[in-house]
């Protein structure tokens, strides 16, 4: 779970410092004022760590959009950011040593530099910084600083400040075993500039690889109804795309208990097949608070193409009956794919303006599904909202206000909180209300 962010330099971030806190975290704001730029430097932060640095920026629209109008006047663009929270264990993977080492870290900081080297047109990782954090403990600490010379040529240092001489020598004898060299030493040597040397520590021990699936769990979902909509190959892996593609796979393996859900990092998360198959319950009575007709999902396989296809079960007038995936409201795709995400697709943990698909009433069924999962599971969600209907279910600790100004773009939560609920309390308006006039203070 990340819960401090500190990011300076990403377009309207110029130093930015936001709090998170577990369950839902709802971005309200002017247009202009950095909320979609907060949900968006998560995106790229997720496209940095799993496909490295000319992804990101390929996908935040070239490097003039993601480092900051400030920045990009520099002779040095430069884009950099701190994030802490808490390690997502529990994740599976193939890691190089057969016996890894317990560890004592519970937390962590990820300092992370890019630079634009105009004269080279090359952005690359000038410096970066993991350092493992427990109670009683002292910290695991390994830092990386990249020079990208004028011949082109990038010259890499790693070094390791621990006194944790268990993981330290695991990761001696892993990483390239048969080179004589010190490990800070071999991981240089190998590590690329236009890659983070987290993505090469996270298939060196698991505590690396849950730092990682932390960082990339608020990557946002945009549903596109005829992306969720589609047929999905047999060998598809089980993984919920952000757009919604994989949707009729991962309810097909859901409800045979045959899930094995692969993230981004290609890690998975082992669920027991009866929790597999309860989960699908949940997924469908979520799905039917909005929907009372719908009784079931049915997924089958094509054996002609090799394909999984859908339907939705709909109790009518006292009958059952059966609709393709493909006839059903985008609403409702929208709303299965969201819900579907938030039991089984932990790789997703924001939402832009979802009052755009969601009704009033689906509106209030979203607060309760993310306070409901959510909290319980120490997970963050970001929204970002203008709807008054959905902020009137929000409380006031849940809120984070973003204004924008020449010092570039800052979130608070409410000032006035205890006031604001006093006045709730008593009140026949919503906080939507309250937000409008001007009374939230931040």
């Amino acid at each position: 779970m990340i819960y401090d962010v500190e990011v300076h330099g990403y377009r309207s971030l110029l130093s930015a410092k936001i709090s998170l806190k577990p369950g839902l975290n709802v971005l309200v704001g002017a247009n202009g004022s950095g909320k979609t730029n907060l949900i968006n430097f998560f995106d790229f932060l997720t496209a940095l760590l799993t496909d490295g640095v000319p992804s990101a920026f390929e996908r935040a629209g070239g490097a003039a959009h993601a480092f900051s109008m400030e920045s990009m006047r520099d002779e040095e663009p430069t884009l950099q950011f701190t994030i802490r929270g808490t390690p997502q264990l529990g994740v599976t993977g193939v890691f190089r040593g057969a016996e890894e080492p317990r560890v004592p870290y519970t937390s962590y900081e990820y300092d992370c530099t890019i630079k634009y080297n105009k004269a080279l047109r090359v952005v690359f990782v000038a410096r970066e910084r993991v350092s493992l954090l427990g109670s009683g403990v002292v910290p695991f600490v390994v830092t990386r600083e990249t020079v990208v010379s004028h011949s082109d040529q990038a010259a890499s240092r790693v070094d390791f400040q621990t006194q944790d001489v268990d993981l330290y020598r695991y990761l001696g004898r892993i990483i390239y075993p048969k080179d004589d060299r010190a490990a800070g030493e071999r991981l240089a040597a190998s590590v690329s500039p236009h890659w983070p040397l987290l993505a090469h520590l996270e298939h060196e021990h698991q505590i690396f690889a849950a730092v990682s699936l932390s960082l990339v769990s608020l990557a946002s979902i945009n549903v596109r109804p005829e992306a969720a909509r589609r047929s999905t190959s047999i060998s598809d892996l089980s993984m919920l795309r952000d757009d919604g593609a994989g949707l009729v796979s991962v309810l097909y393996r859901l409800k045979r208990g045959q899930y094995y859900p692969v993230n981004r990092r290609r890690f998975t998360t082992s669920i027991p097949q009866n929790n597999q198959r309860a989960i699908f319950k949940s997924i469908l009575n979520w799905v039917s608070e909005v929907n009372p007709d719908i009784t079931d999902i049915e997924t089958s396989p094509n054996n002609d193409d090799a394909t999984l296809s859908a339907d939705v079960l709909m109790n009518l007038d006292g009958q059952q009956r059966k609709f393709a995936f493909r006839k059903i409201s985008d609403g409702t795709v929208k709303w299965l794919a969201l819900v579907t995400a938030l039991f089984a697709a932990p790789a997703y943990g924001a939402i832009e303006e979802p009052e755009n698909f969601l009704d009033p009433r689906m509106q209030e069924i979203f607060v309760k599904l993310v306070r409901d999962r959510l909290i319980s599971a120490d997970r963050v969600f970001l929204v970002s909202t203008h709807s008054e209907s959905l902020l009137n279910l929000c409380t006031p600790d849940e809120l984070l206000v973003f204004r924008f100004d020449r010092f570039g773009t800052t979130a608070r939560r409410p000032n006035n909180q205890a006031e604001l609920r006093a006045v709730l309390k008593s009140s026949r308006f919503g906080l939507g209300h309250y937000y409008r006039v001007g009374a939230v203070d931040a």
